[in-house]
């Protein structure tokens, strides 16, 4: 007598494309990711990050920005303070 259970063939397709799926996103293709949250067809929803790992990001996005805006205004010319604030006071 066996003790397993007995699955319809669409569960057991469902369970394989789920597998498949979360085999082809391992944490190697996704360094910062602990976990996966995928639907029923295996699609990835959302991602579990530690903390710390989640914070490096941040920061590396902010580097990006602060960046892309340096670059935006390379071609400027510099203001003084005393220009920059007078800017800063005209309507």
């Amino acid at each position: 007598m066996s003790s397993g259970r007995l699955y319809n063939l669409a569960t057991i397709q469902s369970m394989h494309t789920r597998l498949a799926t979360l085999m082809t996103h391992s944490v190697e293709n996704y360094p910062f990711a602990q976990e996966f949250i995928t639907d029923p067809q295996g699609k990835i929803r959302k991602v579990i990050l530690d903390i710390t790992d989640y914070q490096k990001l941040l920061e590396a996005l902010e580097d990006e920005g602060l960046y892309r805006a340096m670059q935006e205004v390379s071609s400027e010319i510099p203001l003084s303070l005393e220009d920059a604030l007078l800017e800063l006071e005209q309507p």
